[in-house]
């Protein structure tokens, strides 16, 4: 077994990301269909994950639309054209905004990054890409920022679950070094108390 393969079958978040994106996909959101259908989302789930997950209220499909919606619209709101969607997983956020004019970069696991990047490719969009990166590391995190001049609007979306106390506060102050580095950036997350529909919008 490749050590890739053995990291997506033992690593729960791999699968979640997946599933987030599926929930998408079956509220019908227009982009998330098209993102569907370009890396075969639907062949892609496990499908003894999916009957299970259906009972589990924060994978319900209109709690996903209502976060990603929401979050879409303060992204508009802070008048910022870059975007850094940190542990962005296989959400349809890039092929969203990329139609837009905007320029996203979105930053994972190098795994996950480097499964994603020749979808972004094969959209034909500019300004989209995918960036492999340890949030917990600023060197790591700070290359994938670098990728965008002038202010960021940096998203974090359901990461913080799956990081230890310590960890979560390494990426909060790596964002925050980051913020400080590029002015009138903004902080967008769905993450503090673990709340799916908690939002705090920070502005540098």
């Amino acid at each position: 077994m490749g050590k890739e393969h053995y990291f997506e079958e033992s690593n729960k978040a791999f699968e979640t990301a997946k599933l987030t994106s599926y929930w998408l996909y079956l509220a019908g959101i227009p982009e998330a269909v098209e993102y569907g259908r370009l890396i075969d989302l639907e062949n892609a789930i496990d499908p003894e994950v999916i009957p299970h997950s259906k009972d589990m209220c924060f994978l319900n499909p209109i709690i996903h639309e209502i976060r990603y919606g929401s979050i879409n619209h303060y992204i508009r709101e802070s008048g910022c054209k870059n975007i850094l969607d940190i542990a962005c997983g296989y959400s349809p956020r890039g092929l969203h905004f990329a139609k837009d004019g905007y320029h996203y970069v979105g930053a994972d696991l190098p795994v996950v990054a480097k499964e994603l990047a020749p979808t972004a490719k094969r959209t034909g969009l500019t300004g989209y890409e995918y960036a492999g990166v340890d949030a917990t590391n600023y060197e790591s995190l700070k290359e994938a920022a670098d990728k965008l001049a002038g202010p960021i609007c940096i998203v974090v979306e359901g990461l913080g679950m799956y990081l230890s106390s310590q960890d979560a506060t390494a990426v909060r102050r790596n964002i925050a070094r980051i913020m400080s580095e590029h002015e009138g950036s903004v902080y967008i997350t769905t993450d503090p108390g673990n709340g799916y529909l908690f939002f705090d919008v920070i502005t540098a």
